[in-house]
């Protein structure tokens, strides 16, 4: 997608935020459409409509834009401003064949989710724009360790820069498969550049030649000064893991870029061409500055604020002490700040907190009396059935794997609600884990033993539950 050079809006996220709600995103292909329709190139356009070419190419991306200008640029093309709106920034493309269609994977609720209290990472977006403005085509890969904010740094890019073309991986809903990244990316590319395909055949999913053929023919119509970007969240979540797990191209076409996000890990699991690597390090003064920042913006909130006070403590002292209690790790604080808020510690004091996220989720463990005795077996083994399924499922569904009745089960998901998605299909709503991390813990040994399950068994019981469901019983 086209991007903007010397973008800083990151700096300022709260501005910026409230600047998005007066934008609306643009109808790309349809602008295109109207203007070649109209027998215009980009600048006749933008002179017609009076504003510069980067105005219209942007827009023809599907950049987020004022009302103002493409209400202007609907005149230019004799429409209306409503008639050039699309219908969101990043689900399935109006007039989109359901051939094509079908493959797109919508991930708005995702992003709204990990944008939503979103700060700083100025360092990180400058460290992108130079590549950008360096590199004529590459590969830029942020790396970091789980929770320190990787995905909700490419769900910021994709949402205030417009990348439409975006895949995140989700290896706890099931959002995990080569075939699936292949599918929505190989749609979207069709879908925003108006590619002359009717489908994606169920055959080229399996591996990257058609991947390559649209890059190219994508690439083959960027006018001056645009670039295409492909935002890929979580590489190490895909299934099953390889030195190219998501068949990327060994070299790009110019003007084509690939940022995507990963945890360390072994040079093998990274794409065969690395351009730039971008590590997001707890311990960084980038991020701790960011982190910094994180806390007092949530310390603003009623609650906290209020807390803070009935404490007698001043705000810098507040600050330091979350910081250092967070070890530089974003979720650990979209944890515990909010459980301060409710008073869930009111018989510790900041000192007395838990250490970084892995403390968090030992504490929380004990907390929920996971460790009691005799152990709460049908609590634990309804938490790890949760952990296992690769898919949201329902309380009914969740309730049958674990051989459990609902009452049972809705009390552990209103306990462990803070570490659950939630999302409703159907009617119903559907639950699954919210971080992989929290599955780390889990499947640590110790915790594994201590708890007293044994994982291959519960592996096992959701297998057969789901044969007997689709054969029946005989």
């Amino acid at each position: 997608m086209a991007v903007r050079k010397g973008d800083n809006t990151m700096a300022q996220p709260t501005r910026q935020m409230r600047n998005e709600s007066n934008m609306v995103i643009p109808d790309g292909r349809k602008v295109r459409r109207l203007r070649k329709k109209s027998l215009l190139t980009q600048e006749e356009l933008a002179k017609k409509a009076g504003y510069a070419l980067r105005t219209i190419q942007r827009i023809e991306q599907g950049e987020p834009t004022y009302p103002r200008t493409l209400s202007e640029v609907a005149q230019a093309l004799e429409t209306t401003l409503e008639d050039l709106i699309a219908g969101g920034h990043g689900g399935s493309e109006g007039g989109i064949a359901e051939p094509i269609e079908k493959h797109v994977i919508s991930f708005d609720t995702f992003i709204e989710d990990r944008t939503e209290g979103f700060v700083g990472r100025k360092f990180a977006l400058d460290a992108l724009d130079a590549f950008l403005d360096q590199e004529s085509s590459g590969y830029f890969i942020v790396r970091g360790q789980p929770g320190i904010g990787k995905s909700a740094f490419l769900a910021w890019c994709v949402k205030t820069r417009g990348w439409k073309i975006h895949h995140f991986n989700m290896g706890l809903q099931g959002i995990c498969r080569p075939r699936q990244f292949l599918g929505n990316v190989c749609a979207r590319l069709i879908a925003t550049y108006g590619l002359s395909h009717e489908e994606v055949p169920e055959d080229s999913l399996e591996d990257g030649a058609l991947l390559n053929n649209l890059l190219r023919e994508a690439a083959g119509q960027l006018q001056k000064g645009e670039r295409l970007i492909v935002a890929i969240d979580a590489l190490d979540e895909v299934e099953p893991q390889s030195a190219n797990a998501l068949f990327l191209p060994a070299s790009l076409p110019e003007n084509v870029f690939v940022v995507l996000t990963t945890r360390p890990g072994p040079d093998a699991a990274l794409p065969i061409m690395t351009s730039r690597l971008c590590d997001l390090e707890a311990d960084s003064a980038a991020n701790l500055r960011d982190i910094r920042t994180y806390i007092k913006v949530q310390a603003a909130d009623d609650e906290m604020e209020a807390w803070i006070l009935e404490h007698d403590m001043a705000l810098q002292a507040f600050v330091e002490t979350m910081l250092k209690k967070s070890e530089g790790n974003f979720m650990y604080l979209r944890h515990v700040l909010p459980e301060i808020a409710r008073g869930v510690y009111t018989d510790l004091g900041l000192e007395d907190l838990p250490r970084g996220l892995k403390g968090y989720y030992e504490d929380h463990w004990h907390r929920m009396g996971m460790t009691a005795k005799p152990l709460p077996r049908s609590k634990i083994k309804i938490v790890y059935v949760l952990s296992a399924v690769r898919h949201p499922v329902s309380r009914v569904l969740l309730a049958d794997f674990a051989q459990e009745d609902e009452v049972a089960v809705q009390e552990v998901l209103d306990e462990w609600q803070a570490f659950l998605h939630k999302e409703r299909a159907e009617g119903d709503m559907r639950y699954s884990m919210y971080h992989t991390s929290f599955r780390d813990f889990l499947y640590r040994k110790d915790i594994v033993q201590a708890a007293g399950v044994n994982v291959r068994d519960i592996n096992k019981g959701i297998a057969d539950n789901l044969w007997d469901e689709l054969i029946g019983e005989e």
